[in-house]
């Protein structure tokens, strides 16, 4: 064991450290630096190191790994691997600086990383060359990665306990709105009886949002665990009307055609199936419908079902699937990447008909009266690794399937 040697930790442990030492110790907590604390170490002026022939750095692979933290010459401060040996992790979240922009030929690289999930990593390490090994080189990772990663800790003794670069960002954001810690948060440490609690944003008043998609998604709805707020409920949303109703300009052309369609061809694998085998056609449920592409498809005027349930948990994914059995069409916005959204639009084809559909809202775990009853198909097109109760679903379903009846399950096996 090299006790000399910086340990090399990811951002969770780094903060478990400074947990227990201000336990320790007492008195002010200890946190990991910031940027800008990391630009308070660093020498005076603008020379990159990195651009000299002989790096006085740990990097650049100077050495092929880490080495002892008092290695090398400490800089005119006295402190030692401000840059190389091991990156520091610091509190920030990565966050557009002013006067960022986006390159058109890598628009992707740093753009999803400003969601308030990736921290930044300074100073670079014994491996990092280029503009990673440079003074000017921010880089992110997701907290828990090891990435030859190291801490310093830092005792604040004045008011506020921190502040960072991207607290007050004016974006872009990966999401529709800023995902960021605020400054009035974080004047006391974390767990101080004084500190300032983060107010809850109310909900909006429905009747102030127009068009089905603008609607809140109440607890519960879409998956467990997804964001509640308005934004991210409507994109969910957005993104299952494009997962159910794609559409060939918002699909690279990479894509085949074959990972398209998903919720209709699963109607139409079902259907065949019933053709083949001789079975009723009256009634069928697509239970877990969501946004309903698979129900309309059971409703084919020719080959389809004469009565089609659709059930749903999501009050949203009903009253999208209500807009498209009225309307046949409904627009949506499509986030690509970071503020970047592009319009579609859902279609109910013509040769479906929509008067014999009926959507629900319901708990597949628990069956209502409304549509507790025998059909000549049953539909659960990735449900089971979605609902908190499976095995219930499975015990309930053989009261739902009518004999000689027709039972498809299809999984991703993504379970929640």
């Amino acid at each position: 064991m090299q006790w000399d040697w910086p340990v090399v930790a990811n951002y969770h442990e780094a903060k478990a450290f400074c947990a227990w030492r201000s336990r320790r110790d007492g008195g002010a907590p200890y946190r990991v630096l910031t940027e800008a604390e990391h630009h308070v170490l660093r020498d005076s002026g603008a020379h990159d190191a990195i651009m000299d022939d002989q790096h006085p750095h740990n990097a650049n692979l100077v050495s092929g790994a880490e080495r002892a933290v008092d290695g090398g010459e400490p800089n005119s401060h006295g402190f030692h691997d401000v840059f190389g040996n091991v990156w520091d992790w610091v509190e920030d979240h990565q966050a557009a600086l002013p006067g960022f922009k986006i390159h058109p030929l890598y628009d992707d690289f740093t753009l999803p990383c400003f969601d308030g999930e990736h921290h930044l990593i300074m100073g670079g390490s014994f491996v990092s060359t280029g503009d990673q090994a440079s003074i000017y080189g921010r880089y992110q990772f997701r907290p828990h990665f090891f990435q030859h990663a190291g801490f310093r800790l830092s005792q604040p003794l004045q008011e506020p306990w921190l502040t960072t670069s991207c607290m007050g960002s004016q974006g872009p954001f990966a999401s529709a709105q800023s995902p960021y810690r605020d400054q009035a948060s974080f004047i006391l440490p974390p767990g101080s009886d004084d500190a300032c609690p983060v107010a809850a944003s109310p909900l909006p008043d429905l009747q102030q949002r127009q068009g089905v998609l603008r609607r809140v998604l109440l607890l519960g709805d879409v998956e467990e665990q997804q964001p509640q707020s308005l934004e991210d409920s409507t994109e969910w949303v957005s993104r299952y009307l494009h997962l159910h109703f794609p559409q060939k300009q918002h699909t690279p052309e990479w894509v085949p055609d074959a990972a398209l369609d998903f919720p209709s061809r699963c109607a139409q694998k079902l259907l065949k199936a019933a053709v083949e085998a001789g079975a009723g056609r009256v009634n069928a449920l697509d239970l877990g419908c969501g946004v309903g592409r698979a129900s309309f498809e059971l409703a084919h005027a020719h080959e389809g079902y004469s009565s089609v349930t659709g059930v749903d948990y999501s009050a949203a994914f009903i009253e999208v699937c209500e807009e498209l059995k009225q309307n046949g069409r409904l627009g949506y916005e499509l986030r690509v990447e970071g503020d970047r959204t592009e319009k579609g639009e859902a279609i109910v084809g013509s040769e479906l008909d929509r008067s014999r559909l009926s959507f629900v809202r319901g708990d597949a775990c628990d069956p209502t009266p409304e549509w507790q009853t025998e059909y000549d198909a049953v539909l659960l097109a990735n449900l089971l690794d979605r609902i908190p109760k499976p095995r219930s679903v499975l015990d309930s379903v053989s009261r739902l399937v009518s004999p000689n009846g027709i039972l498809m399950i299809t999984s991703p096996f993504s379970w929640k």
